[in-house]
């Protein structure tokens, strides 16, 4: 959504947290520029952000408190932690407090344990399985997230960038092994980017890049690969990192291809059918997101999100700008009751119609093109063997 197509709902103004930090910690925090996704820890006493472009994890210690009725943030220690396993890590969760799994786009799913120091660099140290008892069915794995099974064990759900796959992998809890490899969704996904459960694991959430939605689906016994969406989420143009909320009536989403966040509130009843935000709110301002050169074709805007354990605080990645954090309970008190704008979705509907024809009409070209007709015979005689070996 481009700052000049849509503006958003609600400014920073009175929802920016300005954390108090040590020089040295924002020091640290300079390393949180170009992150992607976003974690909490279990105890809600540290951070881990995903910097793709570094090859690091950055850690930070973070306290949050109640001050005068506002969440208010310190952050004590931070340090970027580097592994030779990292290679563009883009996704990462925590399985306890001093265990990490990042999901590394042009590698693999690895589990790592923390150093207990987060102040100064620092390599990590890798938990490997036992031969065959790795994560398989991987395709560029980007985000994760860790959920219970039903037989009460821990998974953790792997979105497949280029596979346009959610998998699942059950995890032995004492050698952290992997016991149990599958598709748990396949259709509908097209470049999943994001990906987030409710607190009980009923819902599921997962952001489409290349299909500009996010798509919910009930999490049960049924669910199967081919599953249809219970809901669907429009009116983000690029969508990436999305978290639900502690009580699971909002699902909030991060829009890269523009400076906000956008909230989407069900009405009482779970969620169904097609939704739009109830409100948008602005995450940095528009000389930060301009930064990007591609600002307004899916870059520049933020990137991963996540929520505290207790609700209180909204944290934000993004390409050029430091990781920052918003009052979660302010936002909510502004979505509340709000109807979603009539004017955004008919703006956001043309928007996507007239990516669609610019898309099309770049086709056309290439086809009309010189090289596009050089290569035919050779599209042809591919096409032929491939029918022959059918």
């Amino acid at each position: 959504m481009g700052t000049g197509s849509i503006r958003g709902d609600a400014t920073m103004g009175g929802l920016e947290i300005a954390p108090d930090a040590s020089t040295s910690v924002r020091a640290a925090l300079e390393q949180t520029k170009g992150g992607e996704d976003v974690r909490f820890s279990p105890n809600n006493r540290r951070m881990a952000i995903a910097n793709a472009h570094h090859n690091s994890i950055v850690i930070v210690d973070v306290d949050i408190a109640t001050v005068d009725h506002r969440p208010q943030v310190t952050l004590t220690a931070g340090a970027a932690l580097s592994s030779p396993r990292l290679k563009y890590p883009h996704g990462v969760d925590f399985l306890d407090d001093e265990t990490i799994v990042v999901a590394s786009r042009d590698a693999d799913v690895t589990v790592f344990r923390l150093p207990s120091d987060a102040s100064r660099p620092a390599e990590l140290t890798p938990i490997d399985p036992p031969p065959g008892r790795r994560f398989e069915r991987l395709n560029a794995p980007g985000s994760l997230a860790i959920a219970t099974g039903v037989d009460g064990g821990t998974e953790v759900l792997v979105c497949n960038n280029h596979g346009n796959t959610i998998t699942r992998h059950s995890l032995d809890d004492e050698s952290r092994a992997v016991t149990r490899s599958n598709v748990l969704l396949r259709r509908w996904l097209s470049f999943p980017d994001g990906i987030s459960l409710t607190a009980e694991g009923t819902w599921i959430a997962v952001s489409n890049h290349h299909a500009r939605v996010v798509t919910l689906f009930e999490r049960s016994e049924s669910l199967h690969e081919d599953a249809d969406p219970d809901c669907i989420l429009r009116g983000v143009s690029y969508p990436h990192g999305v978290c639900f909320s502690a009580d699971g009536r909002h699902v909030v989403v991060a829009d890269c291809a523009g400076p906000f966040v956008h909230v989407f509130e069900r009405d009482g009843h779970p969620w169904r059918g097609v939704q739009y935000p109830n409100l948008s709110v602005r995450v940095m301002d528009d000389a930060v997101f301009q930064l990007h050169p591609r600002c307004n074709l899916g870059d520049g805007g933020p990137k991963g999100i996540d929520i505290d354990r207790h609700g209180r605080v909204l944290a934000v990645s993004s390409e050029y700008q430091q990781l920052a954090f918003f009052d979660l309970a302010a936002i909510f008190e502004r979505s509340a009751g709000r109807c979603p704008d009539r004017a955004r979705q008919l703006s956001y509907e043309l928007e996507v119609l007239e990516r669609e024809r610019v898309l099309e009409a770049h086709v056309a070209a290439l086809k009309r093109s010189m090289s596009f007709r050089f290569t035919a015979p050779l599209r042809r005689a591919k096409a032929a063997w491939l029918t022959a070996r059918r």
